[in-house]
């Protein structure tokens, strides 16, 4: 087993050296502990025996600063002498310390600044590509069911990418519905089954409950008591279950849900006819324009690099033949 894959280095390198560099930095050396955690990542995948010893011995010598300074108090003017040494100053881990933190802090400062630079200079750069009209690559978007066919364009308009985007949110959304829909339709046949077969079963049917059955008021959908009461009547009676249609659902008692199923596949209908919509001859021989530009563009890109290099070459036989004749002139003289 690799000694960086060893429970026997890794655990006390992790508990015995890192988490106590970090401990002992946090909140008193804010540049050296962001060193700490960069270089540390920087270096996790180090493989090399001499390089990771040599690393591990430069923090273990830091460690053992900071542990000689934790139980002290820092001395902003420390004691100096001509020649400063662990052993003879008992201040020098603390002023080494400190040094080590102010060209950290000035380290970290120029890095940030730089990298706020770069990542200003980017964003103004994608900030004038995509600022520019939108041009034809040459390309065809294939229709779909979320687009009708349309030209590639480049940069793609954001329009584009979330008129596509929404499209397909809502076809899921779509599904979904539809399926509860589905499962409410086949929930209200059965009901109605229900009831249907209940009314032929009922023996001697009161003559009277016909005109109550009429009145009643049935309110399927809310189950509320008067509906409640209206079907228990009808029970005894011929009732509006017993017939094909309602007044109030001219569709049937299932007409409101095929309705919306209805709607539904005609939106799935359209997505289907858009996906299979053809280019127009106009748009095609707008593509084949930009295509055959796209091509004159790259020709003459490879033509003017063939002449760049064909004058380089030149220029290199050129000097050395001048390099020839005058080492030859020099053998003359």
């Amino acid at each position: 087993m690799p000694f960086f894959r060893d429970p026997l280095h890794t655990m006390p390198v992790k508990w015995g050296l890192y988490r106590p560099l970090l401990k002992q930095t946090k909140g008193v050396f804010p540049a050296v502990h962001r060193e700490i955690r960069s270089q540390w990542k920087r270096w996790k995948g180090m493989t090399s025996v001499p390089r990771t010893k040599g690393f591990l011995e430069e923090y273990h010598t830091l460690l053992e600063y900071l542990s000689s300074t934790s139980s002290r108090t820092l001395t902003p003017t420390p004691i100096r002498t001509e020649e400063p040494s662990i052993q003879t100053s008992p201040y020098n881990a603390e002023l080494e310390l400190q040094n080590l933190e102010t060209r950290l802090l000035e380290k970290h400062s120029a890095a940030d600044l730089k990298a706020a630079d770069e990542l200003s200079a980017s964003q103004s750069t994608a900030r004038a590509k995509s600022t520019g009209p939108p041009r034809l690559t040459g390309g065809f978007h294939r229709p779909t069911l979320f687009n009708p066919p349309l030209p590639r364009l480049k940069p793609q308009p954001i329009g584009i990418s979330m008129m596509i985007q929404n499209r397909l949110r809502k076809r899921e959304r779509r599904h979904a519905r539809r399926k509860v829909w589905a499962s409410l339709l086949s929930d209200m046949r059965l009901e109605v089954s229900f009831w249907k077969d209940l009314e032929r079963a009922s023996p001697n049917p009161d003559p009277n409950a016909n005109n109550m059955s009429s009145t009643a008021d049935y309110d399927v959908a809310s189950g509320t008591e008067s509906g409640a009461r209206g079907l228990r009547r009808g029970v005894r009676g011929e009732s509006d279950w017993t017939k094909g249609k309602d007044s109030r659902c001219p569709g049937g008692w299932d007409g409101p849900i095929q309705e919306e199923l209805r709607l539904m596949d005609a939106r799935f209908r359209k997505e289907n006819s858009r996906a299979e919509s053809v280019y127009s001859e106009e748009l095609m021989e707008r593509v084949a324009q930009a295509k055959s530009r796209r091509k004159d563009k790259r020709r003459a890109k490879k033509l003017a690099e063939r002449e760049k290099k064909r004058e380089a070459s030149v220029k290199i036989a050129q000097t050395a033949s001048i390099s020839t004749l005058e080492a030859g002139d020099g053998e003359a003289t």
